[in-house]
């Protein structure tokens, strides 16, 4: 008997995404929680890569960027990253999440990678 779509293990790459404003009062220390949680979350399995981005127009607006192995490992991180002590500072410091989504990462059709 064949496993479902819903629950069959992915092999594609997944792309954590999340846009959040922090709070104005948090500025000055929301980078270093920054690096921390992305310091922490290079120990869960699945994990690639990560990128921390700031506005320049805002800055209090900011982005994760985390590259994981499959959706499982990426949803799996979100639900570890609940309880690490690391991610307390950081969640209390966002005023707003504005994007929080897990994408599969599409092969370029151009045979060029990149922006």
């Amino acid at each position: 008997m064949s496993q479902s779509a819903t629950t069959t293990p992915t092999t594609t790459p997944c792309l954590e995404i999340a846009v959040s404003d922090v709070h104005t009062s948090a500025l000055d220390e929301f980078p270093a929680q920054q690096v921390a949680v992305h310091d922490a979350l290079r120990a869960v399995p699945g994990f690639i890569a990560s990128e921390r981005l700031q506005g320049l127009s805002t800055p209090t607006l900011f982005a994760d960027y985390i590259t994981w192995a499959s959706r499982e490992s990426a949803e799996a991180a979100a639900a570890q990253m609940a309880v690490m002590p690391v991610a307390a500072g950081f969640m209390a410091s966002i005023r707003t999440m504005r994007t929080f989504a897990h994408l599969p990462v599409q092969p370029s059709t151009s045979g060029e990678g990149g922006l």
